[in-house]
C-alpha cells in the first residue's frame, strides 16, 4: 500500500508544471547616467520569463520617473531604457521630450513620467536538447532595468550630454513650426476640410522625420477627436509658446 502511494505522488510530481519553468521578479531602476546628469531617475519593472514549446518567451515592462535635480528650467531631453529579462528579450527604448511647444518647462525639483508599456518576445530555442526547465539554460545574464540621461537642453539654451535627436532639435522645431503655419493657412482658406486635407500631405510625406511624423499624427488625433476649431487653438496656443521659449535667453 505504501509504494502505491508513493507511485501516485510521483506520477502526479512529474506531471504537474516545475515551478522553475517560469520565473517572475520585479526590478529597482538603475540610473545609469553620467555624473552630474540634471535627471534623475527613479521607478521600478516587472520581468517574467517562461518555457514554451517554441523556446523562452519573456515579458517586461517599465514604470518610473525622472526628475530634475538640477537649478535651471529644462526644455528638452533624451533618455534611454535598458531593459532585459534574464532569459531573453528585452529591449532598448529611446524617449524623447520637448517642452517647446508647451506653456511650462521641466522645473526644478519637477519629475516627468516615463514607462516603456508590456512587451512580450520569444528566443527561439537553435539547441538539440528543447530546456526543461529555466535550470536548464546555465549561467543567464542579470536582469536590467536601467535607466541613461544622454541629452539635455535647458531653458537657457545650454545643454548636458550630446545625442542625434539632440544635434537636430532646433530644425525639427523650425521644420514643425513651419507645418503648423501651414496647417492654419488651409483651415483659413479651405475651413476643416482644408485642414483635414493638408494635415494628411503631410503625414504621407516619405522624407518626414519620424519625430515630426509623431507630431503630426498627433495633430490629426486631435482634429478627429475634438474636431478643427480645438484642434486650430491647440496650433495657435503651441505657436505662441514657441515663440515665447524661442525669445527666453
Amino acid at each position: 500500500m505504501t509504494m502505491l502511494i508513493t507511485h501516485v505522488l510521483i506520477l502526479l510530481l512529474l506531471q504537474s508544471e516545475p515551478r522553475s519553468q517560469s520565473s517572475k521578479m520585479e526590478l529597482v531602476v538603475s540610473d545609469k547616467s553620467a555624473t552630474g546628469a540634471p535627471l534623475h531617475a527613479t521607478g521600478s519593472a516587472a520581468v517574467s520569463s517562461r518555457i514554451t514549446t517554441e523556446g523562452v518567451e519573456s515579458t517586461a515592462e517599465l514604470k518610473g520617473t525622472v526628475k530634475n535635480v538640477s537649478a535651471k528650467p529644462i526644455m528638452a531631453f533624451e533618455a534611454v531604457i535598458d531593459l532585459f529579462p534574464s532569459y531573453g528579450g528585452g529591449d532598448r527604448v529611446f524617449l524623447h521630450f520637448d517642452y517647446y511647444f508647451s506653456k511650462e518647462s521641466l522645473i526644478p525639483n519637477a519629475a516627468s513620467e516615463i514607462a516603456l508599456g508590456p512587451h512580450k518576445e520569444v528566443v527561439h530555442w537553435n539547441k538539440p536538447e528543447h530546456p526543461i526547465t529555466l535550470d536548464d539554460i546555465h549561467q543567464p545574464p542579470d536582469a536590467r532595468a536601467d535607466v541613461t540621461v544622454t541629452f539635455v537642453q535647458f531653458a537657457d539654451g545650454t545643454t548636458f550630454g550630446v545625442s542625434q535627436w539632440g544635434s537636430s532639435l532646433t530644425a525639427q522645431r523650425k521644420s514643425l513650426v513651419d507645418i503648423m503655419r501651414g496647417l492654419l493657412f488651409a483651415y483659413d482658406r479651405d475651413g476643416e476640410a482644408g485642414l483635414k486635407s493638408a494635415i494628411g500631405a503631410v503625414t504621407a510625406r516619405p522624407d518626414l522625420p519620424s519625430e515630426i511624423y509623431s507630431s503630426a499624427t498627433d495633430i490629426d488625433q486631435k482634429l478627429r477627436k475634438n474636431g478643427a476649431a480645438a484642434t486650430v487653438e491647440y496650433l495657435k496656443d503651441s505657436l505662441a509658446n514657441a515663440q515665447r521659449h524661442s525669445t527666453m535667453p
